[in-house]
């Protein structure tokens, strides 16, 4: 990439622990970081683990056992910790006199970088919009909350006070950009970008003769993810003769109940869980297809890593994932509701090479026209630093199916 005058310097606020294994946010500024770097515009990612060793240590300790507990403590806890320490690390570490950049990665952050323009720093900050229709609502997705508990509001009532006061806001899906202003109508005022997460492309290796797998699946064990109907799916396939093997990337709270389903179901040949990874996205290639059941998606990164990876994708097309791929262009579509259909879909295409291989190819395609760092990357540094000119926002399939109420809020 052709390097570019730095102009102001770009902090990037985020509540995650430096070194935690890559999730979606993690790996959107990780990326961002590093590649803004290469175009001669540094980032330094400052999170409440850059606090003194001594002051996270004491507080994080208290964590460990709020979370065996469960429910709302734990997540009134994570915040509000988190935001208590991280306003201390912005504060020393972003100038008091230069003009800056603050790119928080979630409303805490947001609201963290927020006091700063309060006392006075010359700094514009910049909200993503990752979640999930809310952070109120991915807690609930977790298992922490319902939606009728009070601080489910008081969650809600915070985005509502903090995400406007913004100078700017990045969405990762033109669908949260949609919702999020719907909910929060003083948005409209704000500007923003809808800029799509983006991965560089994969290392060319050698094809393997044999596959670890035929079809692998990365993301939390968690109830919105509902990794459960990708075992049923299995079980429809082999029940007309068809016996393929899933990889199961990462770890939370339904492992347990997972694993008895595959028991229950006679599976345990089939089905291997692999844990959480820190580099799962190196795992896709040695699939055959990439699967996908999440009942909400803001946008999922890992869905433009299998395309990378030049993997058919089968996903819900549920939020932001009719952005990301086309049905019966680079996968298809099926419905949480309907494993027999959604068997009858994986066998058609992996038991058809011609098929297979156009899905294949249109996927590295469609990676490279639309999620690769040549094609993502400038984009996002002009909306974080405000030059952007215009937004043509990224292509939604017409054909995508519309989305239920229900679908909307992951019930």
């Amino acid at each position: 990439p052709t390097a570019r005058v730095m102009t102001k310097p770009i902090f990037v606020a985020t509540l995650h622990r430096p070194g935690d294994l890559l999730g979606g946010i993690q790996k959107h500024y990780s990326v961002f970081a590093a590649e803004a770097a290469r175009r001669g515009q540094p980032v330094e990612v400052l999170t409440p683990f850059h606090a003194p060793k001594a002051l996270w240590f004491s507080l994080f300790g208290t964590g460990k056992v709020l979370e065996r507990g469960g429910g709302p403590p734990y997540a009134w806890w994570y915040e509000y910790t988190r935001l208590t320490l991280l306003k201390r690390v912005l504060a020393a570490r972003v100038p008091r006199q230069t003009p800056s950049v603050v790119y928080a990665q979630d409303p805490v952050s947001t609201e963290a970088a927020l006091t700063l323009k309060a006392r006075g720093y010359p700094v514009e900050v910049v909200s993503a919009v990752h979640f999930n229709v809310s952070t109120a609502d991915e807690w609930v997705g977790k298992g922490y909350l319902s939606a009728q508990h009070a601080l489910y509001r008081r969650m809600l009532a915070r985005d509502a006070r903090v995400l406007p006061r913004a100078d700017r806001l990045v969405f990762v899906s033109r669908f949260m950009q949609e919702q999020v202003q719907a909910r929060i109508p003083e948005l409209q005022g704000v500007p923003s970008r809808v800029v799509p997460n983006f991965v560089p492309a994969p290392p060319r290796v050698e094809p393997e003769t044999e596959p670890k797998a035929d079809l692998i699946t990365v993301g939390t064990l968690e109830p919105r993810k509902n990794q459960g109907f990708l075992l049923q799916v299995l079980r429809c396939a082999r029940e007309r003769g068809y016996c393929y093997r899933l990889s199961i990337v990462g770890d939370g709270p339904s492992r347990s109940a997972l694993q008895a389903q595959v028991e229950a179901l006679g599976q345990t040949a089939q089905v291997t869980f692999l844990g959480a990874q820190p580099h799962a996205a190196d795992l896709l290639s040695g699939h055959r297809a990439y699967v996908h059941a999440a009942r909400m998606e803001s946008f999922g990164i890992v869905l433009v890593e299998a395309l990378a990876a030049g993997l058919p994708v089968f996903a819900v097309p549920v939020g932001g994932v009719p952005e990301v791929f086309s049905n019966g262009a680079e996968g298809h579509y099926w419905s949480p509701d309907d494993p027999k259909a959604a068997a009858a879909q994986l066998i058609r295409v992996l038991e058809n090479k011609t098929l297979y291989r156009r899905l294949a190819h249109a996927a590295r395609a469609r990676h490279v026209s639309h999620f690769s760092v040549d094609a993502v990357q400038e984009r996002l540094l002009g909306a974080v630093l405000g030059t952007l000119p215009t937004d043509p926002g990224p292509e939604v399939d017409p054909a995508a199916p519309a989305l239920t109420e229900g679908a909307t809020r992951g019930t």
